[in-house]
């Protein structure tokens, strides 16, 4: 059973979003999409999430390298 609130996406639905937000993204920079895309900068500046580097809880399991709290607008990443 999936959750309704996270549907289910294709594949072509995922490259369409993420080609969406990354012309958005650039054009606020006034220019193409250029390389490597500034990830961290696209997530902290123009989506409003904090990261924050941790190995506690569930993430001092080996087999979790982060994760998304969407309530509190922050991404976990384990440091290797």
């Amino acid at each position: 059973m999936t959750d309704q609130r996270y549907p289910e996406l294709t594949d072509d639905a995922i490259e369409r979003a993420s080609n969406k937000l990354l012309h958005e993204f650039f054009a606020t920079c006034g220019g193409e999409i250029t390389l490597p895309v500034p990830v961290e900068r696209i997530a902290e500046k123009f989506l409003g999430y904090r990261i924050e580097l941790t190995d506690q809880g569930l993430f001092a399991d080996p087999a979790f390298l982060g994760g998304v709290d969407f309530q509190t607008e922050t991404i976990f990443v384990t440091p290797q």
